[in-house]
């Protein structure tokens, strides 16, 4: 890098990209987060610039053999999805213009896709009533997104501490939402194993 300052590598960077658009820098865990229009693509730490991956781009990153962010938090090392422009590509500007761009484009699809789930109701599930959005809401579960990351049994588990007179059928209904059809079309194999791994809760 050109600089033995953080401060000032940041400064270097919202000069040198700020055709791309409105770039601004935070402090945030010791280091700065670099965003364009308001979303986070970059981070400054220990005076090394790290770029932004998502699913798309994150084997490319690899490939390049750009190394991790690995934040020290006190208490272990954390792993971020965020990979280091070593000096190599930092004078390859022309690299380095296309990673940035790929780190934008996967950061503003990403949030866009968060944006997408946050705002599906449950509801818009086959099987789940208005009325078995609630009992969902009332346990913390608001969102497709939070429903299919606890997956059907855990939630079912949630509903049961609540409420102990919910029918099993709950749990094939939320597995069958979860998979995406009508609970009709759920298999008598696929019950006997969704009680199998409630059982073993």
């Amino acid at each position: 890098m050109e600089t033995n300052n953080s401060k000032e590598l940041v400064q270097i960077i919202l000069n040198k990209y700020s055709e791309l658009g409105y770039l601004s820098s935070r402090s945030m865990f010791g280091g700065f987060g670099i965003s364009l229009n308001g979303i986070m693509f970059g981070w400054v730490y220990e005076n090394q610039f790290y770029l932004r991956a998502n699913n798309d781009s994150v084997q490319v990153f690899k490939k390049l053999q750009m190394p991790p962010l690995n934040i020290y938090t006190g208490v272990i090392s954390k792993l971020l999805q965020y990979y280091c422009v070593t000096d190599e590509i930092w004078h390859d500007s022309h690299l380095l213009n296309e990673l940035i761009c790929m780190s934008i484009e996967g950061a503003n699809k990403d949030k866009t896709e968060k944006k997408r789930l946050r705002e599906q109701r449950l509801k818009d599930l086959p099987n789940i009533t208005l009325s078995v959005e609630r009992l969902l809401v009332s346990v913390g579960i608001t969102d497709i997104a939070k429903l299919r990351g606890l997956g059907a049994v855990k939630t079912f588990s949630l509903l049961r501490q609540q409420n102990h007179n919910i029918s099993i059928n709950m749990l094939y209904i939320l597995s069958a939402a979860i998979r995406g059809y009508h609970v009709a079309m759920l298999s008598e194999d696929d019950k006997r194993a969704l009680e199998s791994e409630y059982n073993q809760e």
